[in-house]
């Protein structure tokens, strides 16, 4: 009879063993594994909570509480009156600067001419008016003096007379003169028909100017 060989048979049931202890040792771990719930990482949103603040879902059945607008009654502002200051335009007057002999060059010559040096003692108001008009004034003289000697045949069609007078800021006119003195004489009827016609067409000053000018009387 053939009898076993023990120590191989002892090897045997050890690996056996170990063989069983290793599988339940295996199925134990992942038992465990299995139990275990996966962990999701929170997501952290921009609102923070302090710890004493606790957040509770609103309940379906309970609506949200809405605070009543108050209406705000609206009031129109009032207006603030802004003070006017009472500004006044300067005059004219002290505006003018007025001409010097430095300024000779400057002036027309007709101007020149009739004043002379008796222009630069004239206001400054005077001045300015007599440069700005004094030439629309012998304008106006031309035209009316040459219609009024169509009507005279006793009259040198290429004579002229200076007369000088106040022009005044309402448009009359004194102290009418004339420079030759020749009263009676066609020439002279005929230059102080002129200005008696012409100067309610004149410019007006704004404060009695002295005029000096020559009235031609042209055949056309």
């Amino acid at each position: 009879m053939i009898q076993p060989n023990r120590p191989l048979f002892a090897l045997l049931i050890a690996l056996f063993i170990h063989a069983l202890l290793i599988g339940l040792f295996w199925g134990w771990i992942t038992h465990d594994k299995l139990d275990e719930k996966p962990v999701y990482k929170e997501k952290r949103f921009g609102v923070t909570l302090s710890e004493e603040s606790e957040v509770t879902e609103p309940s379906e059945a309970t609506p949200p509480v809405i605070a009543p607008i108050e209406r705000s009654t609206f009031q129109k502002p009032q207006s603030v009156p802004i003070p006017i200051k009472n500004i006044q335009a300067p005059s004219q007057k002290s505006e003018l600067k007025p001409f010097s002999e430095a300024d000779r060059d400057e002036l027309p010559f007709s101007v020149l001419h009739h004043y002379g040096e008796e222009f630069f003692s004239l206001p400054s108001g005077e001045q300015h008016f007599i440069i700005d008009n004094l030439q629309k004034i012998r304008k106006i003289n031309e035209v009316v003096g040459t219609r009024l000697l169509r009507d005279r045949s006793d009259v040198d069609p290429h004579d002229n007379n200076v007369v000088e007078f106040i022009l005044n800021p309402d448009g009359t006119i004194s102290d009418l003169t004339l420079e030759k003195n020749r009263i009676g004489t066609p020439l002279d009827e005929l230059t102080l028909q002129t200005i008696n016609l012409a100067h309610p067409k004149y410019p007006k000053p704004e404060q009695p100017t002295h005029i000096r000018i020559r009235v031609y009387i042209i055949v056309k």
